[in-house]
C-alpha cells in the first residue's frame, strides 16, 4: 500500500477525481488534492512514518 499511495498515485495530479470503492462521506468522489490535504495515509513522507501509522 506504501508504494501505492507514494508511487503511482502521488505522480498524479490534484484535479484527478477519485472513485473509492467504498463511501464514507457525503459524496462518492474527492479530487486528489483534497485528500493530499485530509487524507493522513497520503501526507506519510517515509517508510518509517507508514510503519508507525500502521503500528508495525
Amino acid at each position: 500500500m506504501y508504494e501505492s499511495l507514494t508511487g503511482p498515485l502521488a505522480a498524479l495530479s490534484d484535479d484527478v477525481v477519485l472513485y473509492p470503492g467504498h463511501n464514507y462521506g457525503p459524496t462518492p468522489t474527492s479530487p486528489l488534492g483534497t485528500q493530499r490535504k485530509t487524507n493522513r495515509y497520503l501526507r506519510i513522507r517515509s517508510r518509517d512514518d507508514w510503519r508507525r501509522l500502521m503500528g508495525r
